[in-house]
């Protein structure tokens, strides 16, 4: 059996704190060093992951927005057009037949309506002429929105 004094040895040793080899230290310092920079290159390239699709969402939105503006425009412009044939004036018959033809909620949605705004001197006698006639073409037509302003 064994002796009292290996007993002994093997009670101290159990007891003994036992002292890490520098090498031990250097392999746990090395992988918290490793495990840091593993967490930031990791981070970092979802950092850049996430920067490259908002980029390219926010370039598609811009996009599309841009698309629809333009079609929009080109839908003011035939109202130009439109104007321009009948040499500046048009009645409400004529643009409510346009309006209804552009098929607005089909073709621009989005766009609540398309109108025309007429400039009328000031004066009482021209804008009553004015409101005269506007009122023979659609009745209870008045101006919008009511001001004394210079511009009508």
């Amino acid at each position: 059996m064994c002796s009292q004094k290996t007993i002994q040895q093997q009670e101290n040793f159990v007891k003994a704190p036992t002292k890490l080899h520098w090498v031990h230290w250097v392999v746990v310092i090395s992988s918290l060093i490793l495990t840091v920079f593993a967490w930031y290159f990791s981070q970092k390239q979802i950092d850049e992951k996430k920067n490259s699709i908002f980029q390219r969402e926010a370039t598609q939105v811009i996009a599309i927005f841009k698309e629809r503006m333009e079609q929009y425009e080109d839908a003011l412009w035939a109202g130009v057009a439109v104007m321009q044939l009948n040499n500046g004036q048009i009645t409400h018959a004529q643009w409510s037949a346009y309006v209804a033809n552009l098929s607005l909620l089909e073709r621009y949605p989005g766009i609540n309506g398309i109108g025309v705004i007429e400039s009328v001197e000031p004066g009482e006698e021209s804008v009553s002429q004015y409101l005269a006639e506007m009122k023979q073409e659609r009745e209870g037509f008045t101006m919008y929105p009511p001001h004394d302003r210079d511009i009508l």
